[in-house]
């Protein structure tokens, strides 16, 4: 008889029970994720991070439990997982992820002692969730319990609000609170009046962001901290009084379109709201800062003068002013925030000064008439989405000194004709040059090890040249490269990957003599293709590797090959012969499948099972030796004009 246990009242048997364990005591990124098998989940002893989406959406998931070698448990690693039930998190857990287990089953929380991080929304929409337990000294934030509807209280935790049961027009925060939690009434539309009293010291960040009716709003003295973003959105909002001394984060009066001010708002330096929102812009004297979102969506300012005592522009500090065309940003600043100019769809040029180290993500994208661009020689990175979809951008000249280029750094610049990467660039990162489609000409340095995901897709590139340094080159990187000829793939590069060079239509010639693996849609659609050189050390020839290949009159298959995937060679209409290596085992479904010019195919001892409608719609493929080791035929398979003969 098997093992049993209780779970909730469910009658569990060690059957039901499954073990996950990981030899480097990391269980991966969606590992898990949508298994509807599981039903109780053992985690291993010597575990120690279970990371984003590991059992993500495991539908029938009631009970998981985790032993006390976890210390990180991921962003929405149990997210969507409705049936469970039961998790005890073990005290040496320091950090749980955003959404970790949102929208689960969950009915009671203890939160673990040696907890150091929660992230945003951790148990968020957890609606069957009726007691919560958080030790002393543990700090969180109010997005934690969010959408918690079963909790019968408000929940406040060393001082901070984190939790509020009634959401009214009217909220009055309780006596006794100092603090109100992080998040905690964001997006809540139906507040209008918000009564903080006395004793508050502290307004968490973005604690009402989004409360787009909300319209008055009283601060008491006691106030000393009002957090980043803490009002943002409140479009309905139209005079807020603040005591004098009080520290207020950026950011705080983004959104706010009712709010008027007679004069600038200048804490500390930080220019946090503009009194003057559209023409032209000087900004004060005094300023060493321009605050996160200062000017962000003032759509009529059409220039910006900066004086040489700012040494900061903050975060979207600019974004969305569509019609800013013209600014100067003077020697004296030495870091531009994510987003500052994001949207600037008028900007059409724009300098940088020397001492600038980074273009942070997003600085200047989707500025669609952006044609210039000069990049001191000080700056080491360029983060992601940086220039994306600067669409008018024809040349760029990117400084020797980068040593990183982030994910979608110039994606989307469709005029952009030719690009010099760096000599130290150790990734292409994933579609850093995608979707540019006047690119015809790129230069990959000598220390390039890695091209990431769809780097150079849809681009018109012509050909290409891989350092020999290259080791890997992930999927879909010159997919749909439509002018491309030629492809010589450095020895050292193992695995052709998923859909590396998909409908490049007038691709030719390729020769991959150092691969080992072809994996899924590697070559689909090369319509022009009609050449390829393989390795003898291939094992296997993934699905729809070569599908489409409609110029591909013949191809040598290497000798040990063991598999030929599903519809690996489907509708190669011009493939006349095919000799099967005495090594293969296996054919699988379709994978000749529509090879309408096959004649000729010789089949192996070797060949266990073929599957089905392998070679079905070769209709002039007129006989086949079948041996007699073959075990299994699928049905259909062969046309019916097919004779085929059987070895004696």
């Amino acid at each position: 008889m098997p093992k049993t246990n209780q779970s909730h009242g469910r009658h569990i048997t060690e059957m039901d029970v499954t073990v996950v364990n990981s030899e480097d005591g990391v269980i991966n990124n969606d590992a898990y994720s949508r298994r509807s098998d599981f039903k109780v989940v053992r985690i291993a002893d010597g575990i120690t991070t279970i990371n984003a989406r590991a059992f993500w959406n495991c539908s029938h998931l009631t009970s998981v439990e985790i032993p006390d070698s976890v210390l990180e448990i991921g962003d929405d690693a149990f997210y969507e997982c409705p049936n469970l039930v039961s998790i005890i998190i073990p005290n040496s857990v320091k950090k749980i992820g955003e959404g970790a287990f949102a929208n689960t089953g969950l009915t009671s929380i203890i939160l673990p002692e040696g907890i150091e991080e929660i992230g945003y929304g951790a148990f968020c929409d957890c609606k069957k969730i009726t007691s919560v337990v958080i030790p002393d000294n543990v700090q969180i934030d109010g997005s934690i319990f969010r959408g918690c509807s079963a909790l019968e209280s408000d929940i406040i935790a060393n001082g901070v609000l984190l939790f509020r049961k009634k959401i009214s027009a009217e909220i009055v925060i309780p006596y006794g609170v100092k603090k109100i939690g992080d998040y905690l009434f964001e997006d809540r539309k139906k507040i209008h009046s918000v009564i903080i009293p006395d004793g508050v010291t502290e307004i968490g960040k973005y604690a009402f962001c989004g409360c787009s009716n909300l319209t008055s709003v009283i601060i008491p003295k006691s106030i000393k901290t009002i957090g980043k973003g803490a009002f943002r959105g409140c479009s309905s909002l139209t005079s807020i009084s603040i005591p004098d001394g009080v520290k207020i984060g950026e950011g705080i009066y983004r959104g706010c379109t009712s709010l008027t001010f007679m004069s600038d708002v200048i804490i500390d330096g930080v220019l946090l709201f503009s009194s003057k929102q559209s023409g032209d812009i000087v900004i004060p004297h005094g300023v060493t800062k321009i605050g996160e979102y200062a000017f962000g969506g003032c759509k009529e300012i059409s220039s910006v003068i900066i004086p040489d005592c700012v040494t900061e522009i903050g975060e979207e500090a600019f974004s969305g002013c569509e019609g800013l065309t013209s600014i100067v940003i003077p020697d004296s600043v030495r870091t531009i925030g994510k987003g500052a100019f994001y949207n600037c769809k008028g900007l059409k040029s724009i300098s940088m000064p020397e001492g600038i180290k980074s273009i942070q993500d997003y600085v200047f994208s989707n500025c669609q008439n952006l044609t210039s661009v000069v990049i001191p020689d000080s700056v080491k990175d360029i983060g992601k989405y940086a220039f994306a979809y600067c669409v008018s951008l024809k040349r760029i000249d990117i400084p020797k000194c980068v040593m990183e280029i982030g994910f979608s750094a110039f994606e989307g610049c469709e005029k952009l004709m030719s690009i010099v990467i760096p000599n130290g660039i150790k990734k292409v990162a994933r579609f850093s040059f995608a979707y540019c489609h006047d690119l015809s000409c790129v230069n990959i340095p000598p220390s390039a090890k890695t091209i990431g995901a769809g780097a150079f897709c849809d681009t018109g590139l012509k050909s290409v040249t891989i350092p020999d340094g290259v080791t890997e080159i992930e999927g879909s990187a010159f997919a749909n490269c439509k002018e491309l000829t030629t492809v010589v793939i450095p020895m050292n590069v193992r695995t052709i990957d998923n859909w590396l060079f998909e409908r490049c239509i007038n691709l030719r010639t390729v020769d991959i003599r150092g691969a080992e693996i072809i994996e899924f849609g590697a070559f689909s659609e090369c319509s022009s293709l009609d050449t390829i050189t393989l390795n003898d050390g291939i094992k296997n020839i993934s699905s729809s590797a070569f599908s489409g290949c409609t110029s591909l009159k013949s191809i040598l298959l290497p000798k040990g090959l063991l598999e030929i995937g599903p519809y690996a060679f489907e509708k190669c209409t011009a493939l006349v012969k095919i000799v099967i290596p005495s090594t293969v085992e296996m054919i699988w479904r379709g994978a000749f499948c529509g090879c309408t010019a096959l004649t000729t195919v010789v089949i192996p001892n070797s060949v266990e099972k073929i599957g089905t409608k392998a070679f079905w719609g070769c209709i002039h493929l007129k006989s086949v030796l079948i041996p007699k080791t073959l075990k299994r035929v699928g049905r259909p398979n062969f046309e019916k004009t097919t004779k085929l003969i059987r070895e004696q």
